[in-house]
């Protein structure tokens, strides 16, 4: 079979557990390609944005339709250059705006089926009927909470619905869709190091995952050194102040994303896995 998967992030756990799929099953002897969002390509990411809200809210007025057409063209024409990051194991693609540089990437790898995660919902909805244009069935993988509105307010459902938990699966459900939990890839090997156990650690160290509550236990226990690793990108912004925060502590340290999970664990004692939701 011929697998094209689409993410709408290349980096923390989804994208890692994404190439980890595509990576057991081309050695099953399926051919797979990726087509992962450019992370650091933000500035054209917020352009992207802009131009997406001025089409909604042109969308609303009827006296301004005669522009969406020229806004759906301006916005389809962006983000679209695609560059390619590996050829081996298997080919994998990064673009700004992956929807937009999908009908290159189809001509390319004539996919049996696109099995699309951690998108959003503009871009799921141009990904779906791309593919429904050329006849090719697609899978949408929720891998976060947020996936499920894909099916509400229009809902825009693929032809296989996954989950990677039986919670997503739940929500599914109760919208009245089928769904199958498959549970993340996830190569234990790639993480089996020595570790002199000496610090607590916390990857991604974003609001979301409880980095507030992980920097008032550093304060509680300043005998004991943390590690808060990126795995999201942080702004300059967020990360000029967590790194304050650090310093302030003395006991804690920002270090940036680390590609092996080897040197991730290296020094884990504790791993600190915090949710604010």
């Amino acid at each position: 079979m011929r697998i094209l998967f689409v993410s709408g992030t290349s980096v923390g756990g989804a994208a890692r557990s994404t190439y980890e799929l595509a990576d057991v099953l081309q050695l099953r002897g399926h051919f797979v390609a990726t087509l992962m969002t450019n992370d650091d390509a933000t500035d054209e990411i917020q352009r992207h944005k802009r131009v997406l809200n001025a089409s909604v809210k042109s969308e609303r007025r009827a006296i301004t339709r005669w522009f969406v057409p020229t806004v759906e063209r301006r916005r389809r024409a962006i983000g679209r250059h695609r560059q390619a990051v590996a050829e081996q194991p298997f080919p994998a693609w990064q673009a700004a705006l992956p929807e937009n540089a999908l009908s290159d990437t189809l001509d390319e790898t004539h996919p049996d089926v696109v099995v699309v995660n951690s998108i959003e919902r503009t871009a799921w909805r141009m990904i779906r009927a791309e593919c429904a244009k050329r006849s090719i069935p697609t899978v949408l993988y929720l891998r976060e909470a947020t996936g499920v509105r894909h099916l509400v307010d229009p809902p825009t459902p693929p032809n296989l619905l996954l989950a990677n938990a039986e919670a997503h699966a739940l929500e599914a459900r109760a919208l009245g869709f089928e769904c199958h939990v498959v549970p993340s890839v996830v190569v234990t090997e790639r993480c089996l190091t020595a570790t002199d156990r000496t610090r607590v650690v916390m990857v991604n160290p974003v609001t979301l995952y409880g980095i507030d509550l992980a920097v008032d236990i550093a304060h509680a226990r300043p005998e004991i050194p943390f590690t808060f690793v990126e795995s999201w990108p942080l702004t300059d912004e967020e990360r000029s102040n967590l790194e304050a925060r650090c310093a302030e502590l003395g006991n804690a340290a920002l270090v940036g994303y680390k590609p092996d999970p080897r040197h991730i664990y290296s020094h884990a004692r504790v791993l600190l896995m915090l949710c604010t939701v």
